[in-house]
């Protein structure tokens, strides 16, 4: 195998502190082949508190990585998913969907609470969540 490409994260200070759950999760990252699109989850700064989202490119062995956009949540994003042409996000506290090519056009979004994640676990936040739309 021969690395192709690469894509660089940039940040406001000119470099980039944050991290990806797919560095510990595999199932994080999300690549639909029929769109040529990578969908991953990422959370900029140096704590949980700082900005989440969902950065989507399309990949292709002509360009590399190209940026469309991202999905910006309120916690750190969990998976994402496709259903036709929508891509689903989901975090923590919210469920997003968007037009695949598109993740800043938030077509519908879903707040979630403690309760509705709980899974059961009495000591909070509990895989998988529990959805209800």
């Amino acid at each position: 195998p021969q690395r192709l490409f690469t894509y660089e994260f940039q940040s406001s200070d000119s470099w980039w502190s944050g991290w990806s759950a797919a560095e510990w999760d595999h199932q994080a990252l999300s690549f639909f082949s029929e769109f040529g699109i990578l969908a991953l989850p990422a959370q900029t700064g140096e704590d949980w508190a700082q900005p989440a989202s969902l950065r989507v490119f399309k990949v292709d062995s002509t360009d590399g990585f190209t940026p469309l956009g991202s999905t910006a949540h309120d916690s750190s994003v969990e998976r994402s998913l496709r259903i036709g042409d929508k891509l689903y996000s989901l975090s923590r506290t919210q469920l997003k969907v968007t037009p695949i090519d598109d993740p800043a056009n938030v077509l519908a979004s879903q707040n979630l609470t403690e309760d509705d994640n709980s899974g059961g676990n009495s000591g909070g936040w509990g895989w998988p969540p529990v959805i209800a739309l």
